[in-house]
């Protein structure tokens, strides 16, 4: 199904169409969980979507391959002045602490975006309602003061990150940069290959951060390759045809 058209959100003067699945109620498996996101999906709740906007494929799914991944010098500054904090691992259950930390996030970083006038019921939708394993991610100082959070979905073979939120008070630690280092580390460890990212699109301040992270992947229509600034980037298109 396409859904649009509308106002694409990251580039101006850009219209926006989606390829959806709707997944349902049913649980989905971590194995087509990791068949969508290597075909370049991304999920909200019950639904799988990518964009499909005509000739525009300015929006290039990306991930970190874990096996070749390691922080660079500045990459491993931030991981430094972050090292007093614990990550743990919860149940993707929204509390008043995360929703306390989410509207100071949007007040700060995104006031007047779409987000910005969520209720804890609208996060706790965002955040509970999954068809497949999800988790929320949690760091922490040595008071036990919540500093930033990411759900994200786990697969057979990756992880994909969701949504995150952190801090804005503390813009030195870098906690957006930290989380998907942090969660890099644990996927490695865990024996994971991959971290996706979601997209990235050039020329978007927003997504300027990904290409950081390197070497980083990109769907191509000739499957996934490293990230080159001469690299074309049409996506492959295939794959939702046959699901559906």
């Amino acid at each position: 199904m396409i859904l649009g058209p509308q106002l694409c959100p990251y580039l101006p003067q850009r219209i926006e169409y989606k390829r959806v699945l709707r997944l349902g109620g049913r649980r989905i498996s971590a194995e087509l969980l990791d068949a969508l996101n290597q075909n370049g999906f991304r999920r909200t709740q019950n639904t799988a979507w990518k964009p499909e906007c005509g000739s525009c494929r300015a929006c290039v799914s990306v991930r970190i391959g874990l096996a070749e991944f390691a922080p660079n010098a500045s990459q491993r500054r931030v991981m430094r002045r972050n090292r007093n904090l614990t990550l743990q691992f919860k149940d993707n259950r929204i509390t008043a602490e995360h929703y306390r930390l989410f509207r100071t996030y949007q007040a700060k970083r995104h006031q007047g975006g779409e987000m910005s006038e969520m209720t804890m019921d609208d996060l706790a939708m965002m955040v509970e309602v999954s068809p497949v394993s999800s988790q929320l991610a949690e760091w922490r100082d040595e008071n036990g003061r919540l500093l930033a959070v990411c759900l994200f979905d786990r697969a057979a073979h990756s992880i994909s990150l969701v949504y995150s939120f952190f801090d804005p008070a503390a813009p030195q630690r870098g906690l957006g940069n930290h989380m998907i280092l942090s969660l890099s580390v644990w996927a490695k460890a865990a024996g994971l290959d991959y971290l996706y990212l979601g997209f990235w699109v050039k020329g978007s301040p927003k997504m300027d951060y990904k290409q950081r992270f390197r070497p980083l992947q990109a769907l191509t229509q000739f499957g996934w390759r490293d990230l080159t600034p001469d690299l074309p980037t049409d996506l492959d298109t295939d794959f939702a045809t046959d699901l559906e």
